[in-house]
Formats: C-alpha cells, sequence, structure tokens
C-alpha cells in the first residue's frame, strides 16, 4: 500500500515538474514565434537562455527516468573510460557552489555520462534543500577518489538517511519550492555501485555531506 501511494505520488510529482518548464519553454517560443520585431537583441537572448534552461531540466528529469527504468529491467549499459573528476567539476562549476580540491588530479574509472548526471542530482539536491553555502570538495587515497558535496542545511534525520536514496522519495521539504521526482538520488547511488563505487549521505556536525565515491584505476 506504502508502494501504491508513493507511485501514485510519484506520478503526480513528475506530471508537475514537467508540465511547469514545458509551459515556460511553450509560453516563451510563442512570444519570440508572435512577437519577436518587438524585443530588443537583450529580451531576445533572455528569451532564449530560459528556453534553453527550462528544456533541459526536462531533459534531465526524462534522463533519470529512463535510466530508472532501465536499471529496473537490468539493461543499462556503461561505457568505462578515464574520467578526470576535477576537470569536470571545474566545467560543471557554478556561482551556487563552490570548489575545493584537495589533489590536483582525481582520475577514476566510469562513464564519464554518468558521472556527469551523478554530479548534477547531487549539485541540484543541494540547491534545492541544502543551506545557502554549497561547496564541492574533492581528495583521494590510494584507491579511491572521494567527491563530497556539502552545505550547510537542516541535517536529514538519522532515520531517514537510507531512506532518501529509495526510489520515489525526496530529502526534504522547502516551502516554495516543487517536491522532487524522487529519483535523482536512487539513480546516483545506483549508477555509482554500478561503476564500482558508491553514494552515502552523512552530517558532520556542521555540514550535509553527500559522498560520491568510485575506484581509481588500477
Amino acid at each position: 500500500e506504502k508502494l501504491v501511494e508513493s507511485k501514485d505520488q510519484f506520478i503526480a510529482t513528475v506530471s508537475h515538474e514537467l508540465r511547469t518548464p514545458i509551459t515556460a519553454v511553450v509560453g516563451l517560443a510563442q512570444e519570440l514565434r508572435d512577437r519577436f520585431d518587438e524585443f530588443d537583441r537583450e529580451e531576445i537572448d533572455e528569451f532564449v537562455g530560459l528556453v534553453s534552461d527550462q528544456g533541459a531540466d526536462v531533459a534531465h528529469i526524462v534522463e533519470d527516468l529512463l535510466v530508472a527504468a532501465r536499471a529496473e529491467v537490468g539493461t543499462l549499459t556503461l561505457q568505462i573510460e578515464d574520467v578526470d573528476l576535477l576537470a569536470m567539476m571545474q566545467t560543471m562549476s557554478n556561482s551556487d557552489v563552490s570548489l575545493s580540491s584537495r589533489v590536483d588530479s582525481a582520475v577514476v574509472g566510469a562513464d564519464a555520462g554518468r558521472v556527469r548526471q551523478i554530479i548534477r542530482n547531487l549539485l541540484a539536491n543541494a540547491v534545492r534543500y541544502g543551506g545557502p553555502n554549497r561547496t564541492v570538495v574533492l581528495s583521494t587515497d590510494n584507491d579511491w577518489a572521494y567527491l563530497e558535496v556539502r552545505d550547510d542545511g537542516s541535517p536529514i534525520e538519522p532515520g531517514s538517511r537510507e531512506r532518501i536514496f529509495d526510489a520515489y522519495q525526496s530529502a526534504g521539504n522547502v516551502p516554495g519550492r516543487t517536491g522532487s521526482v524522487g529519483l535523482g538520488l536512487t539513480v546516483s547511488r545506483q549508477l555509482a555501485r554500478l561503476m564500482g563505487g558508491d553514494l552515502t549521505y552523512d552530517h558532520d556536525g556542521s555540514d550535509s555531506v553527500f559522498t560520491l565515491r568510485l575506484p581509481l584505476p588500477t
């Protein structure tokens, strides 16, 4: 009964999360089509940027859905190669999150596209639910590379720290923000484990810490 209820909520949330950016894309595109000559260059650039961002949101939701479905039926394939986590984070960094590296390089054996998907989900989760100060920290030891996404928001209750990785769950509720689809963390942990690593959550007394662990090449 709980699973059915969760899936019903999941369908409702997916519908809402898809409808919101799609409505924006359609509305902005119609404005550009019907009134293009009335806008100046700056306004057009702003509209196009919004269309691109909202379209990317839809693509990311659909990508998580597809990965979850393929993983469930055992048809998800990975392309393992050398991936430089530091270089990847530098290309993905933005004003929402600061980057701190304890190493000059962190090359792992992984699927680059799936690592990028995990990092994107973790960053989105931190922005949606975390505190105002968010940092990505890279480190390594003899066998592993560790990518920590840290924020100074309220900790997740100990009893919910594993449940947030279950399908159709979200990491929290923030007033004024829609609930997430509830697959980002599930998919991210699945992908990490398929690549020989893991994804965990902890709180160190000051920060919430999501840690992506991936193997260094042997």
